[in-house]
């Protein structure tokens, strides 16, 4: 079957906006993609940064519990030469707590350091 002139005109119209459409598609999941690619990015580095800092400020507290347990220790030893006993059990108590916490950093450190930013 031959095709007409209009005919060969409207295929020519309809394949001409099947380009621009396909074009156009394309272009805005580009843009789209960009976007996210963007936003995600910049969220990606305010992690990263927001993880190192608190590294950082968790690693400076554990070395301040560290010295805070050591300083408690040499206190439960000049409170036993004094027979300061009341102290004693407090000093005991507060190195406790403070091995405690250490372990939760400890274990919080662990868990940033697995993470791959």
């Amino acid at each position: 079957m031959k095709q007409g002139r209009t005919e060969k005109v409207v295929f020519a119209k309809l394949s001409t906006e099947k380009v621009e459409l396909r074009a156009q598609i394309v272009k805005d999941v580009i843009e789209q993609l960009n976007y996210a690619t963007r936003s995600w990015s910049s969220k990606y580095e305010a992690a990263g940064n927001a993880l190192e800092k608190l590294y950082n400020e968790i690693k400076m507290s554990i070395s301040k519990t560290e010295l805070g347990i050591e300083m408690a220790e040499d206190g439960i030893r000049k409170a036993k030469e004094l027979g300061a006993d009341d102290v004693i059990k407090d000093l005991e108590r507060a190195i406790k707590i403070g091995k405690d916490d250490l372990q939760k950093a400890k274990r919080l450190l662990g868990a940033i350091d697995k993470v791959e930013i």
